[in-house]
């Protein structure tokens, strides 16, 4: 054969090849479609009603999230059909778990998470570990963006290791916040405790109008100058845990509570006549 023709024989297999690839490609996006659609008749979950998958889904959600590792992300990565029913049912995003040390990627997360659980309260975990300031702000100012949906919050420190001596700041920039949905919070250190700022705890209250239960538990925090006092008139069972080395029962000072039922603190570090002016 002449070079010709060899060159033009070689363009056509190329022509041919390129086609088969095409068709084998066609092929195996067929196969691919056909053995979904094979899992999804076979999947149990596949075939219930939506509203009885999701529950399903819901009720494997942990009391303790632990964010992106947790449900409903890991259901993502099952399979196509699982994946619809995650995406459908809002109710799966309203639990979520933040735990600081934490990357800013997290910042990015967080929006997507809480667009998904749609116009549902939100309850929020957040778990601190290590000894110094682990806080993000770039991660917290995504939460209080989205606090018009937070019904209940949790700050918890369950580390082993000591704290710092520093305070927390839980605000960084932000400068105002609004939690009208907010029903519940509670800031538990089960062991060394963790050092807060007055002035951030009141303003948490103060921008929760509905807030009916709050848990103080081991948290140690710092007098600010100038404390005012605070009326939360929807407030009805506080509780602080302890018994601990620093008090932080001060705070009543500075405190009207006129809906309170149910007041639980230690009397270890409280006198009857300090307990005795907040009562009045």
């Amino acid at each position: 054969m002449s070079v010709d023709s060899l060159r033009a024989r070689i363009a056509t297999l190329d022509s041919e090849i390129e086609l088969q690839k095409r068709l084998l490609r066609r092929l195996e996006n067929d196969k691919s479609l056909a053995q979904q659609q094979l899992n999804a008749a076979l999947d149990p979950m596949a075939r219930l009603p939506l509203e009885i998958s999701s529950e399903i889904f819901f009720q494997s959600l942990s009391m303790r999230p632990s964010g992106e590792q947790d449900v409903p992300t890991v259901l993502l990565r099952i399979c196509h059909a699982w994946t619809d029913i995650a995406l459908a049912a809002p109710r799966l995003w309203t639990t979520v778990g933040i735990h600081f040390p934490c990357g800013d990627h997290f910042a990015e997360v967080l929006p997507i998470w809480f667009q998904q659980a749609g116009n549902f309260p939100l309850s929020v975990s957040i778990s601190l570990r290590g000894h110094s300031i682990n806080w993000n702000h770039r991660v917290s100012d995504i939460l209080w963006r989205h606090g018009g949906q937070l019904r209940h919050l949790e700050i918890l420190d369950d580390d082993d290791i000591a704290p710092t001596d520093k305070a927390i700041d839980l605000f960084g920039d932000i400068t105002s916040v609004s939690l009208p949905l907010l029903e519940t919070l509670t800031i538990r250190c089960r062991h060394e405790q963790r050092i807060y700022h007055t002035s951030q705890i009141f303003d948490l209250l103060h921008a929760a109008p509905n807030i009916a239960d709050v848990i103080f538990d081991n948290m140690r925090v710092v007098e600010d100058s100038g404390a005012q006092m605070l009326v939360v008139p929807t407030l009805r069972r506080l509780t602080f845990g302890g018994p601990t080395t620093y008090t932080d029962d001060f705070i009543l000072h500075f405190l009207a509570l006129p809906s309170l039922e149910t007041l639980s603190l230690p009397l270890s570090y409280i006198s009857i006549q300090e307990l005795a002016v907040f009562v009045q």
